[in-house]
C-alpha cells in the first residue's frame, strides 16, 4: 500500500508528514456538530491548535519581533478588558502606521493575542512586529495594569512559544484560543504525494538545504509505519542553542532524533 506525503511550510521550519494511505481518494466524513468532546479528542484539539499557532508565529514573526505581556491590576468584566485590549490594538495600529510599519511596507499592523486568567491575573500575550515601538510609549497607552515587554528570540519554530500560550487548558467552551490580525500570512501547503512505496526509509529524508530538528516515528495498531519530521533551513541554524548546533554539523539532525531511533527499535 502507498504512503501519503504531506508538507507544511512555516517560514524557516518544515513540517513533513508521512503515513500509511489508507484512504486515498476517499472522503471521510466528520462527526455531526454538538457532541460532546471526549478527553482524547481534547487533547487531538489542543494539539492541532498548538501546530497552527506555531505555524502561524513562524511564517509571520522573526527575531526582533515584540512579546508584551498586558496584566489588568483592577477588577475588570471580560467585556471591559475586551474594550480595553481593542483600544489599544486601535493605538498601536495608529503607531505602527505612523512608523512606516516595521519590515511591512502596508505599515499595517499584525499580531495575535492570547488571553490567560487560571490562577493568574488575568492578562493577554501580544505577538506583534517591531516598528519602533518604546516601553514607555506602550505603558502610557495601557493605563488598566502593568506592562511587560520583550522581543522573540528567532528561533525557527516556536512551537514552545505556543504551548506557552496555549497552557491554560481549561478554556471558555465557544471561545477562540487566540484572536489575530486578518492580514497574517498563512503557511504554503502544497498538495500531498503519494509515495509509491511498501515501507519507509530507515533515516528519515528531508530536502538538502534542511535539517532535521525532531523526528518521530512509529507504527499503528494494524502495524503501518509513520513518521513525523520538524526540519529548519540551514540557513537559520545559527539561531539555535550552541548545543544543538554543534550536533547538527556532526550529524545533520539533532539528538533527539537518535534518541527516537533507539525508543523504537530502528
Amino acid at each position: 500500500m502507498p504512503y501519503r506525503e504531506k508538507r507544511i511550510y512555516s517560514g524557516a521550519m518544515l513540517e513533513i508528514e508521512r503515513v500509511h494511505c489508507t484512504s486515498c481518494g476517499r472522503i471521510i466524513g466528520r462527526r455531526p456538530r454538538g457532541l460532546p468532546t471526549g478527553k482524547a479528542q481534547a487533547r487531538i484539539n489542543l494539539r492541532n491548535a498548538q501546530l497552527k499557532l506555531a505555524r502561524l508565529m513562524c511564517e509571520n514573526f522573526c527575531r526582533g519581533d515584540y512579546h508584551i505581556t498586558l496584566t489588568f491590576s483592577q477588577t475588570m468584566t471580560r467585556e471591559q478588558q475586551a474594550e480595553a485590549l481593542a483600544k489599544l490594538l486601535r493605538w498601536l495600529r495608529r503607531a505602527c502606521r505612523k512608523a512606516g510599519g516595521g519590515r511591512y511596507a502596508d505599515g499595517d499592523l499584525r499580531y495575535i493575542c492570547v488571553r490567560e486568567d487560571r490562577g493568574v491575573r488575568p492578562h493577554y500575550h501580544l505577538v506583534c512586529q517591531a516598528f519602533g515601538l518604546m516601553v514607555d510609549e506602550l505603558a502610557e497607552a495601557w493605563p488598566w495594569g502593568r506592562v511587560e515587554m520583550g522581543t522573540l528570540d528567532g528561533c525557527p519554530d516556536y512551537g514552545w512559544l505556543a504551548r506557552y500560550l496555549t497552557k491554560q487548558e481549561d478554556q471558555d467552551k465557544g471561545r477562540k484560543r487566540w484572536s489575530q490580525s486578518k492580514n497574517l500570512r498563512p503557511p504554503y501547503m502544497p498538495e500531498p504525494k503519494i509515495l509509491k512505496r511498501k515501507a519507509l526509509s530507515y533515516r528519515p529524508k528531508v530536502p538538502k538545504d534542511y535539517y532535521a530538528l525532531t523526528h518521530y516515528r512509529n507504527a499503528t495498531a494494524g502495524g503501518y509505519e509513520w513518521e513525523y519530521i520538524i526540519c529548519i533551513r540551514k540557513d537559520r541554524k545559527q539561531e539555535l542553542p550552541l548545543d544543538i548546533q554543534e550536533q547538527l554539523d556532526q550529524a545533520g539532525c539533532w539528538s533527539a532524533y537518535t534518541e527516537d531511533m533507539e525508543q523504537t527499535g530502528l
